[in-house]
């Protein structure tokens, strides 16, 4: 009987370790997320005009996340001007490392 017990306390201690050790790495992964590369507008009429050249179906991003929203998501809305980064397609965005957020359909 007493064996059986240090067998199962044995075996579920194990499993906690195992547990504990797989939870541990997978957020250590989302740690490292690669490097967003931002370049500053030379000036600020040349940024204005660029954002008015975007139409419907283009994409924007915050530096502060790596989800992007379309335009006319509820997401995009919440961004603040000086954290978006704009697409020029959902492709890019991806291609720049970024998802979709899953308000955005």
């Amino acid at each position: 009987m007493k064996k059986d017990l240090f067998y199962i306390f044995t075996f579920s201690l194990g499993m906690i370790i195992v547990f504990g050790f797989g939870y541990f790495t997978s957020n250590l992964m989302k740690l490292q997320k690669p490097p967003i590369i931002i370049e500053k507008a030379v000036n600020e009429s040349n940024y204005t005009q660029n954002n008015q050249n975007f139409q419907e179906g283009e994409v924007v991003a915050s530096v502060n996340s790596d989800k992007f929203h379309f335009l006319n998501c509820s997401g995009a809305k919440t961004i603040k001007e000086e954290n978006k980064i704009y697409f020029k397609s959902a492709a890019e965005a991806i291609s720049a490392g970024f998802s979709l957020a899953g308000n955005c359909k």
